[in-house]
């Protein structure tokens, strides 16, 4: 798993991985306390950004509003019946993504029948 901490007002940080034999994923931790998951950046787009973030004028930001937001499948790391916020790996465990008519959401196992 690769992490990058920004210095930014709106993103803290991105924690980018992809599995062998699976589309990669990137979890973006935003300083208001929310995590979304995006699935399918390549590591070549991640590193634009974490060098653009570091850039005199740069802004983590703006680059993600720019190349990420609404370009790629995401999904708010919180069940969408309950309301728990899963912030960590080990708490991920116990979270199903589900494709609803095209829609990805996310629900704790306790939650999904």
């Amino acid at each position: 798993m690769r992490q990058i901490a920004f210095d930014s007002t709106n993103i803290d940080q991105a924690r980018w991985h992809q599995p062998k034999n699976e589309i990669s994923a990137c979890d973006v931790l935003f300083t208001n306390g929310s995590t979304y998951r995006f699935f399918g950046i390549p590591e070549s787009l991640i590193d634009q950004w974490e060098a653009d973030s570091k850039l005199p004028n740069g802004s983590a930001g703006k680059f993600f509003n720019a190349n990420i937001r609404n370009k790629f499948s995401s999904v708010k790391l919180q069940c969408q019946k309950c309301k728990k916020v899963f912030a960590n790996e080990t708490e991920l465990g116990e979270l199903l993504i589900v494709d609803a008519s095209g829609f990805l959401r996310a629900y704790c196992k306790a939650c999904y029948k």
